[in-house]
């Protein structure tokens, strides 16, 4: 135990608070730009690519392209119902045939 009166101040001064550092100058916003250019050469890289793949799917789409059907079997008078792409439209084609087996397009 200390002999000191319990109403007398101690020989040690109270602690003094500690400085904080202080912050370094530069560039506090510097991360939210650097997400933003990340994001934004993503976004171009992803718009590139839906670029190429469309234009390559519109070449491959203005190619002439041949289909055959063929039907058979033994029934009389049959209705044959099947697509067409002309000009850029979709319709539908019908033929009544006599006879089976029966091969067009």
């Amino acid at each position: 135990m200390s002999d000191q009166d319990p109403g007398s101040v101690p020989d040690q001064p109270w602690p003094q608070p500690q400085p904080q550092p202080q912050p370094q100058p530069g560039r506090p916003w510097q991360w939210p730009w650097v997400a933003v250019v990340v994001m934004l050469v993503l976004a171009c890289g992803g718009a590139a690519a839906v670029a190429v793949v469309a234009g390559e799917l519109s070449r491959e789409g203005t190619k002439p392209l041949w289909i055959t059907y063929e039907v058979t079997g033994t029934a009389k008078d049959v209705d044959v119902t099947y697509p067409t792409w002309q000009d850029g439209d979709l319709s539908t084609a019908r033929l009544t045939l006599r006879t089976l087996p029966w091969t067009g397009g």
